[in-house]
């Protein structure tokens, strides 16, 4: 009669090819499963990537809707600005707010002429202005969303060139 401990080690010892097949089998799932996973990284990235693509020319398309509309309604209030009439005065500010209430945002010029922002109309040497800056603003600049509608309308003063020193001729 066989000892039932020795019928235990039989059955439980694996064979070595079984034991190399099982192995190879795991190796091959690994790789598998590390294969998919940079599968879905690499997609999921692409999606991302996507999805900010998206957003981009969503808010270009709305910028370039609307672009227009804000720009007429930017001269319009060109025309009624300086008037002395009350009604026309409030009119202005009314319609000012409700374009702040939507996002547009009056571009505050600095003394800095910055090319972004701002439209030179008109360019004033002087012998006293050390580096480009703003003399005075013709028409306010807005944006929208972080773009410019309208860049603001300036006057820059720029610093004079010295003459050219005259050539002497030598004899």
């Amino acid at each position: 009669m066989e000892n039932p401990e020795d019928i235990v080690k039989t059955e439980a010892a694996p064979d070595d090819g079984k034991l190399a097949a099982v192995e190879n089998e795991l190796h091959e799932l690994r790789s598998e499963l590390t294969a998919l996973r940079d599968l879905f990284s690499r997609r999921l990235m692409n999606d991302k990537q996507k999805a900010e693509l998206i957003q981009t020319l969503t808010a270009g398309a709305n910028f370039a809707c609307i672009e227009p509309f804000l720009y007429d309604l930017i001269l319009l209030l060109d025309r009624i600005d300086g008037s002395d009439d009350e009604l026309v005065q409030s009119v202005q500010e009314e319609l000012m707010e409700i374009l702040e209430r939507r996002g547009v945002e009056k571009i505050e010029v600095a003394s800095e002429f910055d090319p972004r922002l701002c439209k030179a109309v008109r360019v004033v040497e002087s012998e006293d202005a050390g580096a480009m800056r703003i003399g005075g603003v013709l028409r306010s600049g807005y944006t929208f969303a972080g773009r410019v509608v309208r860049p603001a309308e300036v006057v820059v003063i720029k610093p004079k060139k010295p003459d050219e020193p005259e050539e002497s001729t030598v004899q």
